[in-house]
């Protein structure tokens, strides 16, 4: 994947403080996690559809938050820039080419 391609970062959704917005939780090996925000219309389930209504207090949905390559480290990782504005230091196992018909639109604050 090369610099500046939008792509689907997977994680977990929760339900943000909004209705407007989703909390994303991207999980790494060991354990370790991060976490965001993410407006609700940038957040996909599995099949790279929009999740729609908010998960019920206390659940959560797996699926994709969409980002723009910033840069390839070359050592299976790549920073990340969501939809928080925030760039993230990523395996290249969580990150994947936006799928054929998915909206891949990404606002990205600056």
């Amino acid at each position: 994947m090369d610099t500046n391609q939008v792509v689907h970062v997977r994680c977990t959704f929760l339900r943000g403080g909004f209705p407007s917005e989703r909390v994303f939780v991207i999980r790494f090996e060991g354990g370790a996690e991060c976490r965001g925000v993410s407006p609700a219309h940038y957040c996909f389930d599995q099949d790279g559809r929009p999740i729609g209504e908010a998960p019920a207090s206390g659940n959560s949905v797996d699926g994709f938050v969409p980002g723009i390559i910033v840069d390839r480290l070359g050592d299976g990782t790549a920073r990340v820039q969501l939809p928080d504005g925030d760039i993230y230091e990523l395996d290249d196992d969580l990150i994947r080419p936006i799928p054929a018909g998915s909206k891949s639109d990404v606002l990205v604050k600056s």
